[in-house]
């Protein structure tokens, strides 16, 4: 299994993983070199859900983990041990997960229904329930509204809605007073909400013609900017961390920068595969590195965004990787959930250090 791209003093003509997968094989111009190489190890292992890992975030601190899965359940984990903080069960089948910026507030929607279920982060008590619209929920974000302060918004497949919440010693006393249902939009067919602390909620919205950029409120605002990429050309999305850059993965298995500000294209790279249903793609907390799922969608490869060069794989494990984020503070660090149940943490200086020691030369070392 490949973990890394290798630099060595001659340029490799061929390399080839011996059949137990645990030597590799390099051929250059003057000779071949042997290494004995393990399969990378995850930094963490979350073991605990017992079937498809739905959503997956990090507290903005980096302290924390929140997945919810389809065994209807919601997890609290703890990021330095992998150790479970507490599990409690969803009305249905979860569908995302999102933590309010101060990390107290944990906000649920499931993939079955409009129920939205609202926990205090640290207890893991149930505080409120809020009755949405439509049908289920897509995805979730906070923001904070210039006028209304903190915003909770969730994409249905048809709406966007928010809810201003209030002091948040009420909300975590389960006051419903504390919480106000403020808009309900049917605009142009937004696909997904992206929340970037300290900026408007940012969406991508399927128009006609073009996938556009929007930001709330979506009913007065104007689009940022339409995009010359066209919703049937855009499989998946990321946005980048201060909400300047949309990266799109076309159906062409090419990645597109795209400025969020002009919907002017700023560069694209391509990337390994035929197809890109069910690819996944997210952006690291600074913006260095592109993760991107393999071919299987059991790997992962992790790119360069300045270049656009591979420079980390992560190795397939059992399970197609369903959800994948990083933290929010650590670049080095991501997490993957799978459609097993089964969630990682990943430390790329980790795996750094396993090459160190192995005496192997890696062309990005440095994480700064």
């Amino acid at each position: 299994e490949t973990i890394a791209v290798l630099g060595e003093e001659d340029p490799p003509l061929q390399a080839i993983f011996a059949p137990e997968g645990d030597i590799l094989l390099t051929r250059s111009a003057v000779g071949v070199n042997s290494y004995s190489l393990n399969s990378a190890p995850e930094r963490l292992a979350l073991n605990g859900h017992l079937s498809g890992v739905a959503a997956i975030t990090f507290s903005l601190d980096g302290s924390r983990l929140a997945s919810v899965s389809s065994d209807h359940t919601v997890r609290m984990w703890n990021v330095k041990s992998g150790q479970q903080i507490w599990k409690r069960d969803l009305i249905q089948s979860g569908g995302d997960v999102a933590f309010s910026p101060d990390g107290r507030l944990l906000a649920t929607g499931t993939h079955v229904s409009y129920w939205l279920q609202l926990w205090d982060a640290e207890s893991g008590s149930e505080v409120l329930r809020l009755k949405g619209s439509g049908d289920w929920t897509v995805s979730l974000g906070f923001v904070t509204d210039a006028d209304k302060g903190l915003v909770l918004a969730r994409k249905n497949f048809h709406n966007v809605e928010s809810w201003q919440i209030g002091d948040m010693a009420t909300v975590l006393r389960g006051e419903k007073e504390s919480i106000q249902r403020v808009s309900l939009y049917s605009p142009q067919k937004i696909d997904h909400l992206y929340s970037v602390p300290g900026s408007p909620l940012i969406a991508i919205a399927k128009s006609s013609g073009s996938l556009d950029i929007v930001q709330h409120p979506f009913d007065s605002t104007p689009v940022i900017a339409p995009t010359k990429i066209t919703p049937e050309q855009a499989e998946n999305y990321s946005i980048s961390p201060d909400g300047r850059t949309l990266i799109v993965l076309t159906r062409e298995m090419q990645v597109v920068l795209i400025d969020v500000s002009t919907g002017s294209q700023i560069r694209t790279f391509p990337v390994p595969g035929k197809s890109s249903e069910y690819r996944r793609i997210a952006l690291s907390s600074k913006g260095r590195w592109l993760a991107v799922t393999s071919v299987s969608r059991r790997g992962l490869d992790v790119y360069d965004l300045a270049t656009g060069e591979p420079q980390y794989t992560l190795p397939d494990r059992e399970g197609a990787i369903k959800q994948v984020t990083w933290h929010p503070d650590d670049e080095s660090r991501l997490a993957v959930g799978r459609q097993n149940g089964d969630i990682a943490i990943w430390d790329l200086a980790q795996i750094d250090q396993q090459l160190h020691n192995l005496g192997l030369g890696f062309t990005a070392q440095a994480k700064n």
